[in-house]
């Protein structure tokens, strides 16, 4: 499947909400995550899509210290260029190849 250059994609990683901050997930030391969902974003209009059709893995290390995120069989990789931990919930981002995720 071709994408447009213009195609941002949006990766739902482990819903890090309340029950991650339970957990400790605030950004401080590396997790481990599975894809949960992705939404493929042409101009101004996003729609839902599955993770498979995007050729992601399903398994994800994020390492917050080195900012990276790196698939869990070590094939794929992206830096981290946004962190940013709001009340509930801990939002990343990146650039790379022409796309961007969130």
């Amino acid at each position: 499947m071709r994408h447009s250059p213009l195609l941002l994609v949006s990766v739902i990683l482990l819903a890090l909400s309340g029950v991650a901050f339970a957990e400790g997930i605030d950004g401080s030391k590396p997790i481990s995550c599975a894809l949960n969902g992705a939404s493929q974003c042409d101009d101004a209009i996003c729609t839902g899509i599955e993770v498979a059709l995007i050729e992601l893995p399903p398994a994800w290390d994020i390492d917050f210290a080195a900012r990276e995120i790196a698939s869990a069989d070590d094939t794929r990789t992206s830096p981290i260029s946004g962190v940013e931990l709001l009340e509930k919930v801990l939002v990343l981002q990146g650039h790379q190849n022409g796309r961007g995720w969130t």
